[in-house]
């Protein structure tokens, strides 16, 4: 499921450009570990195991979250950068100083 998703995300900002494009290459690397851990459950014992292995469960899971919190910062620098853009915009060409008129 999550593997699916990762994969989608990748593929569509690496062609869209929506977010960075490391953005685009972190989501394909995610989801290449995602997909290694969709295999785990038939392993019971080692690297590979769902329940203790660092393979299984541990490494993609962080992989994951480190994606989340990539995403996140990338999306608030984004929207920040977005809001000075026109705030420079308007005071440029003097709708600032009307609506405060």
């Amino acid at each position: 499921g999550i593997c699916l998703f990762l994969f989608a995300v990748g593929k569509v900002v690496l062609r869209t450009g929506a977010l960075g494009r490391w953005i685009g290459w972190l989501s394909l690397i995610a989801g290449l570990f995602a997909s290694v851990a969709t295999i785990a459950p038939f392993w019971e014992s080692g690297p590979l195991n769902p329940a203790t292995g660092v393979l299984g469960r541990w490494l993609w899971w962080g992989v994951f979250v480190l994606w989340l919190l990539a995403v996140s910062i990338d999306l608030i620098t984004r929207e920040r950068k977005d809001q000075s853009d026109r705030v420079d915009e308007s005071v440029a060409d003097g709708t600032a100083m009307e609506a405060n008129v």
